[in-house]
This record gives C-alpha cells, sequence and structure tokens, in this order.
C-alpha cells in the first residue's frame, strides 16, 4: 500500500446516523456488511426470493443502492424488521406526495475516496464524480428535509448528511464536466497555458509558411502539415531532404518520405515542449492539492457514501411497494399468519388469484389439497415468499388487514414440478430437506411442505406425513402442506389444530380457478380429469371400478358440495350487488328530497321577506292618506269612504304582516301517535301512526295513502286551526274507535313479544280515545305481570292502573285509565 501524505487520515470513526439498525463500518468498502442474512438460504432460494432482490435492484437509482438491494434479506431481530418497515412506508409516502425524489448524479465515488485515502492522487474525471455526487446529495437533503416531521427516519438521515459547500465550490473551481484542469485553477497554469497558445500560433503561421514557398514545395510529397513525436513537421522526398533544413523525426514505411521540423522551428518547438511539461507538472501539483481536501474529509464523505446508500435503498423499496400495488403488513410478535386478498408479487397483477389465509388463530395446521395444476404451489410460495419480504422491510401485494408474524425461523420443501428448470423431487431429497427442517426449526417458525409424504408407497407415505405434521404441531410450529392423500384429508378433519383446504376446481368444465378455499378438503377429480383429456371410456370404468365404493361417493360429495357453493356465491354475488344498487339509489333519492326541501326553504325564506316588504310599503301608503286626510277641515262623504277603504286595507295589511312574520316552523323534539304533522319534503300534512323506530323513521297517513319518513323531516301543525286535518283526525280517531278492542291478551307471550304489542295497543286505543282499556296477562309465575305493570308506570298515556274486579279475571287482568 502506498504511503498516506501528511493531512490524509487512514483511519474511520463511528458518526451519528438515522437509526440503530444501520451499524457503520471501517470504511466504504465494507457497506455490504450493513446487511445481515439469518432465514435459511436454501428456503430462499426455494422460494424464488432472488428474483424479488432482482426487482428491488432495477428500483435503486445508483450503484450504492444496488450494493444493498443485492444482498437484501430477511432479519431476525424485530426491532430491524420495525425499522425497516417504516422506513419503507415513509418512502412511500414521500414518493406518493412528490412524484420522485431527486437521486440525479449520484454514484459510487468509494474507489476514489479510497485512494484519496492511501495518499493516491485523483484523475479529473474521479473529481467530476465526485462533484455530481455532492451535488446529487444537497439536492438529496434540501428535498427531504421539509418531510422530517411527517417521516421522521428519512427526514433523520437526510439531517445527518453533512455539507460539502467548500469543497463543492473548489472542485468547481478545478474542473470542467468533462474532467479537465481549467484555467483558472491557478495563476501559474493561466500562465503556462495563455504561452502555449500564443506558441502554437506563431508555430503554426511559420508552418504555414513553407507551404507556400516555391522551393519548398517542390520538395515536398504532400502540401500538408503533420505532427511526429509531437513536434510539426513537413513531408519531404527523401531524395530532396537536403533541400528542406531542419530536424528529421521520422521516415516513412517504404523510405520515399521523411519527415522534417524546419531548423526555423525548432527552438520554437523546444520551448513549446518544455511550456507543455510544465503545464502537466502543475495540474498535477493542482490534482494532488485538491486530493488532499478530499482525504481531510474521508470520514464524513465516507459516511456521507452510506447515507446515499441507505436512502437509494429505502427509496428503492418504495418504488417496488408502487410497482407492485403493495400495502404494509401489520407485524404481530404472536405465530399468527393472516393474509386479505394476497398476491404472489412474481405473478402479473392482472392474472395471479388472490388468496386468504388465517394459521396460527384458530389452526395451526392448513393441509392443501386438490388437482395438480390447481395452484397449490402457488399458494405455499405466495405465504412463504410475503413472510420473507415483509421480515426484509418490505411490502406486499396484500390488502389491509394481513398480520404477518416476526418469525424465528422459515423453512420450507418444495419441490415445484411444474417447474422445467428443475428436476422432480425423489422420496430420499424430500426426507432429508424435512429431516433438515426438524433439527434446525425453532418454535414457532413457519414451515412449507409441498407434496408431503409423495414418492413411496402411498400408504408409508401418509403414515410419515401424519406423524411429521403431528411432530410439527407438538413443537409448537405453524404449518402449511399440500397433499393428494385421502388420510391426511381424514387427519385435517379429526386434528383439532388442523384445517383442510382446497384449490377451487370447476366442477363442471374441470378447469382450475386458482381460488384458495379453507373448510373443505379437494378433489383429485383424476377420472374426470382423464376423461375429459380423452382416455377410452372402457379405461375410465375400469378405473372407477378399481375405487373403493365409499372414496368414489366422497369425491362425488365433495364435487357436489363444491357445485352448491358456486351457486350460493353467485347468487350472493347478484344479491349484493342489488343490495349495492338499492342503497345506491335510496341516498340518491335521500339527496334529493334534501335538495328539494332546501330549494322549498329559501323559497320560502324569499316570499316572506317580499311579504314584509309588501305590507310595509302598504302601511307607509296607508300611514301618508290617512295622514292627508286629518289635515282637511270638513269629512264628507266620500272622504268617509275612502276611511273605511283604508281601514279594511289597515286590518288585511295587518294580517298579512302577522302570518308573514310568523317564524318558520322547527322539527319537532318528539313524535307521537296522533300527532298532526307537515312532511317538508312532500309538502304535504299527515298523522302519526306509530312511535319512530330505532331507525328515527315513523308511518303517517296522508289522506288515505300511508309513508314512512324520517322525523327530522317533519313539522308540527296545530290540528285545531286546520279544518282539513281535524275532519281527517275525526275520521281516523272514529274508525279506530270501532276498530280498536278494548282489551288485549298477552298470555303465553315472551315479556318483549308482550311488550311490543302492549305499546302497539296503547297506541290504538289512545287514537281511538278509549277512556278505559282491559290488559290480560295472567296470573303465572307473576314476571310477565309484573313486567306489564312496570312498563305502564313509565307510559304516560296511562293515567292509572289497577288489577280488575274478581269478576273481570282478578290479578290476572290490569285495568287502565287513559289519558
Amino acid at each position: 500500500m502506498p504511503r498516506a501524505q501528511p493531512g490524509i487520515r487512514t483511519h474511520s470513526k463511528r458518526l451519528p446516523h438515522g437509526g440503530p439498525e444501520w451499524a457503520l463500518v471501517s470504511g466504504p468498502r465494507d457497506l455490504a456488511d450493513i446487511m445481515v442474512a439469518v432465514m435459511d438460504k436454501k428456503t430462499l432460494a426455494k422460494l424464488e426470493f432472488d428474483k424479488i432482490r432482482e426487482r428491488l435492484v432495477s428500483c435503486c437509482a445508483s450503484s450504492l443502492g444496488r450494493e444493498l438491494a443485492e444482498r437484501l434479506s430477511p432479519f431476525e431481530r424485530e426491532e430491524l424488521v420495525r425499522s425497516r418497515m417504516a422506513e419503507t412506508t415513509e418512502a412511500v409516502r414521500i414518493l406518493e406526495r412528490r412524484g420522485r425524489v431527486p437521486f440525479g448524479g449520484v454514484s459510487d465515488f468509494g474507489p476514489a475516496l479510497e485512494r484519496a485515502r492511501v495518499g493516491s492522487a485523483l484523475a479529473g474525471e474521479d473529481f467530476v464524480l465526485l462533484r455530481n455526487a455532492l451535488q446529487g446529495a444537497a439536492e438529496l437533503r434540501r428535498v427531504l428535509l421539509p418531510e422530517a416531521e411527517a417521516c421522521p427516519r428519512v427526514g433523520r438521515l437526510a439531517r445527518d448528511m453533512p455539507e460539502f459547500a467548500a469543497l463543492l465550490r473548489r472542485i468547481e473551481s478545478v474542473v470542467d464536466d468533462d474532467g479537465r484542469v481549467v484555467d483558472g485553477a491557478s495563476v501559474e497554469l493561466a500562465r503556462i497555458r495563455t504561452q502555449c497558445r500564443r506558441l502554437e500560433r506563431h508555430i503554426q503561421e511559420r508552418m504555414a509558411s513553407f507551404l507556400t514557398d516555391p522551393e519548398v514545395q517542390r520538395a515536398l510529397q504532400d502540401r500538408l502539415i503533420t505532427l511526429r513525436r509531437n513536434r510539426p513537421c513537413l513531408p519531404v522526398r527523401a531524395e530532396l531532404k537536403r533541400s528542406v533544413p531542419g530536424v528529421v523525426h521520422d521516415t516513412s514505411a517504404s523510405g520515399a518520405t521523411v519527415f522534417i521540423e524546419p531548423a526555423a522551428v525548432v527552438e520554437m518547438g523546444d520551448e513549446y515542449q518544455r511550456l507543455a511539461v510544465a503545464e502537466v507538472e502543475e495540474v498535477a501539483r493542482i490534482l494532488r492539492e485538491l486530493t488532499l481536501c478530499v482525504a481531510e474529509r474521508y470520514d464524513e464523505l465516507a459516511h456521507l457514501r452510506r447515507l446515499l446508500a441507505i436512502l437509494d435503498f429505502i427509496f428503492a423499496r418504495g418504488r417496488l411497494s408502487g410497482a407492485m400495488r403493495a400495502e404494509e403488513p401489520q407485524l404481530i410478535a404472536e405465530p399468527q399468519m393472516v393474509l386479505v386478498k394476497a398476491r404472489h408479487p412474481l405473478i402479473g397483477p392482472d392474472v395471479v388469484v388472490p388468496i386468504d389465509v388465517a394459521i396460527g388463530e384458530e389452526y395451526d395446521l392448513l393441509l392443501i389439497t386438490g388437482p395438480n395444476t390447481g395452484g397449490k404451489t402457488v399458494a405455499l410460495k405466495t405465504m412463504g415468499l410475503l413472510a420473507a419480504m415483509a421480515l426484509s422491510g418490505l411490502h406486499i401485494p396484500a390488502d389491509r388487514g394481513t398480520r404477518i408474524p416476526l418469525l424465528p425461523g422459515l423453512f420450507a420443501d418444495i419441490g415445484d414440478e411444474q417447474s422445467i428448470e428443475q428436476s422432480l423431487s425423489t422420496f430420499s431429497s424430500h426426507i432429508s430437506n424435512i429431516a433438515h427442517i426438524l433439527r434446525r426449526a425453532p418454535r414457532g417458525s413457519l414451515v412449507l411442505l409441498d407434496e408431503i409424504g409423495v414418492g413411496t408407497d402411498p400408504e408409508e407415505g401418509a403414515a410419515l406425513a401424519v406423524a411429521i405434521l403431528r411432530h410439527l404441531l407438538r413443537r409448537g410450529m405453524i404449518v402449511a402442506a399440500t397433499t393428494h392423500y385421502g388420510a391426511l384429508k381424514t387427519f385435517g378433519l379429526q386434528e383439532p389444530r388442523a384445517q383442510n383446504a382446497s384449490v377451487e376446481f370447476d366442477p363442471d368444465t374441470l378447469a382450475p380457478t386458482f381460488r384458495l378455499r379453507t373448510g373443505v378438503p379437494g378433489s383429485s377429480n383424476a377420472l374426470a380429469i382423464a376423461k375429459r383429456i380423452g382416455l377410452p371410456r372402457e379405461v375410465i370404468a375400469d378405473a372407477r371400478d378399481i375405487v373403493p365404493r365409499d372414496r368414489v361417493r366422497v369425491e362425488e360429495a365433495i364435487l357436489e358440495m363444491e357445485r352448491a357453493r358456486r351457486d350460493y356465491e353467485a347468487r350472493s354475488r347478484a344479491l349484493a350487488q342489488a343490495t349495492r344498487e338499492h342503497e345506491r339509489r335510496a341516498s340518491m333519492y335521500e339527496e334529493q328530497a334534501k335538495q328539494l326541501a332546501e330549494e322549498r326553504k329559501r323559497a320560502l325564506r324569499e316570499g316572506w321577506g317580499e311579504a314584509k316588504r309588501v305590507v310595509a310599503d302598504a302601511r307607509e301608503e296607508a300611514r301618508q292618506a290617512l295622514a292627508a286626510l286629518r289635515k282637511q277641515t270638513r269629512e264628507g262623504r266620500a272622504t268617509q269612504q275612502v276611511q273605511e277603504e283604508l281601514r279594511r286595507l289597515a286590518e288585511r295589511v295587518e294580517a298579512a304582516a302577522e302570518a308573514a312574520e310568523t317564524p318558520e316552523p322547527t322539527p319537532l323534539p318528539d313524535v307521537r301517535p296522533g300527532d298532526v304533522v307537515h312532511v317538508r319534503s312532500l309538502g304535504q300534512r299527515g298523522v302519526v301512526l306509530e312511535p319512530p323506530g330505532p331507525d328515527g323513521r315513523t308511518p303517517i297517513s296522508i289522506g288515505a295513502a300511508r309513508a314512512e319518513v324520517d322525523i327530522a323531516d317533519l313539522e308540527r301543525v296545530d290540528s285545531v286551526t286546520d279544518p282539513a286535518m281535524r275532519d281527517t283526525i275525526g275520521a281516523m280517531r272514529v274508525t279506530k274507535s270501532l276498530s280498536v278492542p278494548k282489551e288485549v291478551h298477552l298470555r303465553g307471550l315472551r315479556v318483549e313479544e308482550a311488550l311490543d304489542r302492549l305499546e302497539k295497543f296503547l297506541d290504538d286505543a289512545s287514537l281511538a280515545e278509549h277512556r278505559r282499556v282491559f290488559i290480560v296477562h295472567g296470573k303465572g309465575t307473576g314476571v310477565l305481570r309484573d313486567a306489564v305493570r312496570e312498563y305502564l308506570r313509565s307510559d304516560p298515556r296511562a293515567r292509572s292502573f289497577q288489577y280488575a274486579e274478581q269478576s273481570e279475571g282478578g290479578l290476572g287482568v290490569t285495568v287502565v285509565d287513559m289519558e
């Protein structure tokens, strides 16, 4: 290693940054050490977690973030997982508000920084790279600081970014965009380059004069000026070289041409070469000096590099969340996994079928059955891959309500038989993987087993599978497994902590729908699929005879259940659609009614205002006319007639004024049967028939019609002053008095039913103006009797009540005197 120059630091110190989870390391070479993987690598490979990494890498803006993304792995420590998830959520929030976060110009300046640390002078291109990174960091800091309050983790990282304004100005004053040291980098460099340009111009002018000299032209092979060994030369014929005095610098391959620097420019050329060497030395000096400035701030620049890498990594996770239409899952300590409409992240969002899963709540083992190509393995991979993503701090493609446990371990034995990239797994490899899981998996781990027990004798394989699953349950694991074995379906029904599930097939077309159904085991449908594919009927019939009859009945029952379930779901969807349409129309009509009521109020207010103005004008005219009449000395007949007209006018005006000044009706504080009300939205009057229900609506009678309206739409009306309403109420009371009996029978009813009937009876009796009624409740245990009497004590319609005479029923009948 080259010896470090004075002023260049060769050590690193720890600086404050955005959180304890980002462990600072000794230098930028160790940036990869920030990531610490703890999950089983074989499991992550089977779940295709590397493809998630690839997608994340493509979302990074710089090689700094890509270095971290390439090492993405799940974390074991709870605080790391929660911190990563919070960072991702903040990134999503900022990207949603701003659309993009600027990382322009940010690239990895770590190698250049290391060379500066060990004393190696940086080239102009290195300073361009560093300058662009510092400019990008300053812009990034400017954009992120205002987000600090809403996004404290990202804001803290932005605040921790060191500022390099002075260093940036120094770099910008030394090199241009192409990495060339500018003339103004030093006074000496400006002087040297000025002399070089002046001398170069003189040399070119002198060399051009040789091309127009007839004596020289005769000796030239071509009329041009060329450079040989960085000296200006003329191409001269070899046989005439003595006619052009000067220094021979080169000869053509054929020997026919020699390249001569004329003697008249040799001295100027020597001076130019001396200045060129001086320029190189001055540029090197300037770059060494600037390198020292960089090395002196090595620690801060290394810290900035780490922060830029972390921020790029965080916002890459935010971009990936948006691309996957992902959400933040709830992270929980309990070993429970709840997925709501979860989608496999590597399948197109327009193709993938969401699944719902809940393991660890009512059951710890989910047994998924069903035919091949139905989606069983995809369901397992979805569970495992989403768990690994969440534990890596990524959002996952699932709806809100999804809960992911902070797993101590994630293990999978998945042999994807549908993948052309892998050979079929053997029984021994499956058992070897499971043995590895049983040795390593701690309590509370998520274990995923694909086609457990497959590859050997079905009876022995099923027995071994049941024993493995029981062992995992005893050790406190949460497990999801796929199988074709009927014995495992039975185990799923008998084991209290197990639940059967199946991948859905259309029972008519036998095509997979890829939906996961919990609670019902699946059917293999092997014979039906073989028949649909075209296997001869006699072969299918022979196979059906071989299969035990009870097994065939079970499969047929499962298919029939599936048809019934699909029919029920179709009807439920249709009903839900109709309900939504009904609610939409009801909301629309209610809004229209509100608008009409508001318009009516506004019209009434405007009408009352106009009426008041008319009344005021009329009063003023009447006052002026009466005043004029009083001035006359005699009151003739005509005058008396005018006064009489004015008096009548004044009476009409006063009546109109009183009507105009009547305050607007207010909504009813309470509503009781028999109340005369005005329905504002309909502009009609009616009579309340029953007390309002829990929804605030009450039935009313409007003429011969009956309607149910909201009590907020009602206003009280004085029925005494309204002839039409008097007639309506009178007619209703006559009708009620004829139709409503004076006694009600409550025997045999439950207390709640009896009180409902009693309330309706008292309403009708009050409207019918019955003065005394009889409530037959019987003697019995006395429970109903006591409930009736307790109800009557709080009902204002009952003025008094007592038991009936012995001849009228005694303690089994209560007599009520009505208000």
